[in-house]
């Protein structure tokens, strides 16, 4: 129940704070540097700096990395503060959300909610992109 009602809170916070993110300001776009077509498996997490949970998200991917030395995956941290337009085309309703890209730039897997290491080894390793 509370894990819901955490969820819901979170996506409340995320529709207000989109409204007011895009405003009258230009939305900036991000799309040439999102390259999930580069032959490799790309993950994106979409979060902001403000949700803790996506903060948490994104240590633990940093981490990732760092341990592995993530050479053959892509990751890529998009804030959707300034980024609005690809959370739209993503269709992301909650923060933090993960999408995993197969080699040839297809969404194969949508993590919405946060997740822990094991977890996200253990999807990289069911979707074929980590040994």
């Amino acid at each position: 129940m509370k894990k819901n009602l955490l969820l819901c809170l979170f996506a409340v916070v995320f529709l207000i704070s989109s409204v007011f993110a895009m405003g009258d300001k230009p939305a900036k776009t991000m799309d040439a540097n999102l390259d999930i077509n580069a032959g490799v498996p790309t993950v994106i997490k979409i979060g902001a700096e403000w949700c803790p949970p996506c903060r948490q998200v994104k240590a633990m991917l940093k981490q990732v990395e760092k341990e592995l030395k993530v050479g053959g995956i892509q990751l890529t941290d998009v804030d959707i503060d300034k980024y609005p337009e690809i959370a739209k085309k993503y269709k992301v309703s909650l923060i933090p959300t993960i999408l995993f890209f197969d080699k040839n730039g297809k969404q194969v897997f949508k993590q919405v909610g946060p997740m822990d290491k094991e977890a996200f080894l253990n999807k990289l390793r069911e979707l074929g992109m980590l040994e």
